[in-house]
């Protein structure tokens, strides 16, 4: 019954591969909507693809002759660097969905009672602006404060993946992700926006290298161990809470756990020393991350002033707008506006007005899903150059900035492509799989709600991670999963 259930996870961990492979093929042909000169980028994306292996001698020179210390420290200093040269140079005034988390930010930071309606309906705007609002608190709130909060968080990020990848792969590797990091033109540019895609994408990584760390350990049976992983789980709790805050995707990482566990390695349930290992951490995670939910809500309320919506109804309602392929539009909002408005109307009402209207678009027969989807895969995945028009009326010849960012995404997705078809069965005992199962998760989800090219933000570093097995080979790969008590036997 072993070997049967061990065969059905290498089918369904091949069936995985398939549709992640199929889906950033998609993403790197297809282009986006929004995209500028796709296939220029595209070549020049595979002259970007073939130039890294040319460097590989120098990356490897470096990483042997200074070692994982020294790479480590060099490649951060660097990271700060770059990262803080383009918000020196590119000052952005927050306007829009930047200026909401601004002014919000400094409103917490100055009262308690920072009542905001707009906040109500959208909760996630509370999170990373109370996290703002903890160093206006202590520092002057002006904008280069937030934007220096992007380049530490941008370093923390690059170590995470150095690690990660390290852990993973090997140090050739790590030294080749965090390069890579340094180099995304998109992710730099984003340093100079009011957004938090960059706080819980590092809290994701820190997610991640937890898992992966756990994952790469013998741990023995024993009480220490089951104590070690429920204290473990329970700061994965609540950073996967920490994270929802931001963004409402921790869920994405719940599901994926029990997926990769209880799916995809099947052959260890039986293992003793597996059940002392992942069980506490997932029973503590779990037990943390929906515990603390109703805390949460309760503190936003608090101090916005109004029971936040829990239903994202307007989301929804926006995501299946065919004539505006899901994306933000003027038409939808005035709606939103239109229940907001009425008497006696909370954030919760409103959202579920909103939500009735997004069943009835659905379920009217008008929709072509097919389509809808295949337009909004092309906006989600296709291109990365949405931070260059985010920031137009400050930078000089765009067009070539959006063509040198498309051009280094799609190197990223061909790397990524080529790596993974490459060991197409052989991820299911790794965390790899967490990643593979994260941009799944992430593209469904987006695929339901409003979409925007700026949302596969928390992809990149993924997108770098899986990447390096083209350029190292699968045989560097750790498929270590957990040592079983057979095994050791």
């Amino acid at each position: 019954m072993r070997i049967k259930l061990d065969s059905v996870s290498k089918f369904l961990n091949g069936i995985m591969i398939l549709i992640f492979v199929s889906l950033i093929t998609l993403g790197l042909f297809l282009g986006s909507t929004q995209s500028t000169d796709h296939l220029s980028a595209l070549v020049y994306g595979i002259l970007f693809f073939g130039a890294f292996f040319l460097l590989k001698p120098y990356i490897i020179g470096f990483a042997e002759k200074f070692g994982e210390v020294k790479c480590l420290v060099s490649l951060s200093v660097i990271c700060f660097t770059v990262k803080l040269i383009w918000v020196l140079f590119i000052r952005v005034v927050p306007v829009s969905d930047y200026g909401v988390f601004f002014n919000y930010a400094q409103d917490l930071a100055n009262d308690w009672d920072a009542n905001n309606r707009y906040v109500a309906l959208f909760p996630h705007i509370f999170g990373y602006s109370s996290f703002l609002s903890i160093f206006f608190k202590l520092l002057i709130p002006k904008f280069y404060i937030a934007t220096g909060l992007n380049v530490v968080l941008s370093v923390i990020s690059g170590i995470l993946i150095f690690a990660i990848a390290k852990r993973l792969i090997d140090l050739r590797a790590a030294v080749t992700a965090y390069l890579f990091w340094i180099l995304c033109p998109s992710q730099t540019m984003y340093n100079s926006l009011i957004l938090s895609d960059l706080l819980y994408t590092t809290f994701i990584l820190l997610f991640v290298y937890i898992v992966t760390e756990i994952n790469a350990k013998d741990y023995k049976s024993g009480k220490k161990t089951i104590i070690k992983m429920a204290l473990a789980g329970l700061f994965s709790g609540l950073l996967l809470r920490a994270i929802n805050a931001c963004r409402p995707i921790a869920a994405i990482f719940v599901i994926a756990l029990f997926i990769w566990i209880f799916v995809l390695c099947t052959k260890h349930l039986k293992s003793k020393s597996f059940r002392n290992t992942w069980v506490p951490f997932i029973c503590t995670l779990c037990a943390v991350y929906f515990l603390t939910g109703p805390l949460w809500n309760a503190y936003m309320t608090a101090r916005i002033g109004e029971q936040p919506a829990s239903v994202p109804g307007y989301n929804i309602y926006v995501g299946f707008n065919t004539k505006a392929k899901g994306m933000w539009n003027a038409e939808d909002r005035d709606l939103l506006t239109y229940y907001n408005e009425q008497e006696g109307a909370t954030a919760q009402w409103a959202q579920e007005q909103m939500f009735e209207e997004a069943k009835d678009r659905i379920f009217s027969g008008d929709i072509n899903f097919t389509k809808l989807f295949r337009e909004k895969i092309k906006i989600f995945l296709g291109a990365d150059n949405a931070c260059v028009w985010y920031m137009n009326t400050y930078l000089e010849d765009t067009k070539s900035l959006a063509i040198l960012c498309n051009a280094f995404y799609y190197m990223l997705l061909l790397q990524c492509v080529i790596g993974i078809a490459g060991v197409f069965n052989k991820y299911n005992k790794s965390t790899v799989s967490i990643l593979i199962l994260y941009v799944l998760g992430l593209t469904i989800a987006q695929m339901l709600v409003e979409v925007a090219p700026r949302y596969h933000y928390s992809i990149l570093p993924f997108i770098i991670l899986l990447g390096q097995t083209v350029l190292y080979g699968e045989k560097n790969l750790k498929y270590k999963f957990l040592i079983t008590d057979e095994a050791k036997g």
